[in-house]
């Protein structure tokens, strides 16, 4: 019999989790990759093909064209002064809509205004004490999934960066609480 048939075993000295995680990651990699390489764009001269979607991110975003597709777009200050034929979705600290929405429209910010027609759902950021009770509660339960899947260095990075928000939201509050108005 040749020597590597009686090879010891070799034990991998990488965690279970860190191996889970490297195979999701893998598989997730390679279903994108799957799906990239069939997806078809839009023929340019079709009249009823939508055109691309617009992603952006940045300080201030105006967007002052109609668009023809969804607008995924985060930054400071957000506004949608023209149509937009596909859904919206903004996330930032002001966000404007005045001109009319085809589609749904999804915004989560400090600030909302929207003064134009829209056609689909509108979803708008929590304003009721329920809701924030709700979502306080989503959030007890997926640091405590992440603390058993990722351990507990994971947790406590969430709760400082959390609490670190949770401080600046605060101080803010109380400097515009504590400004004068103006007549």
């Amino acid at each position: 019999m040749s020597p590597s048939t009686y090879a010891p075993a070799v034990r991998s000295k990488v965690a279970p989790r860190a191996k889970s995680g490297v195979i999701m990651f893998i598989a997730t990699f390679a279903l994108v990759a799957v799906a990239g390489v069939h997806a078809e764009a839009p023929a340019a001269n079709s009249p009823t093909g939508r055109g691309d979607n617009y992603y952006a991110a940045g300080n201030r975003i105006e967007i002052t064209t109609p668009m023809t597709a969804d607008v995924i777009v985060a930054g400071r200050q957000i506004d949608i002064g023209q149509p937009v034929a596909g859904d919206i979705l903004a996330a930032g600290w002001r966000v404007a809509v005045t001109g009319r929405a085809e589609d749904d429209v999804r915004i989560a910010a400090g600030e909302v205004t929207v003064d134009a027609p829209v056609v689909g759902d509108l979803t708008l950021p929590i304003v009721t004490r329920g809701q924030h009770a709700l979502l306080l509660l989503a959030g007890v339960l997926t640091l405590a999934l992440l603390r058993s899947l990722l351990g507990g260095l994971v947790v406590f990075a969430s709760l400082l960066f959390g609490l670190g928000a949770l401080i600046l939201s605060a101080s803010q509050a109380y400097k515009h609480a504590s400004l004068p108005a103006s007549a």
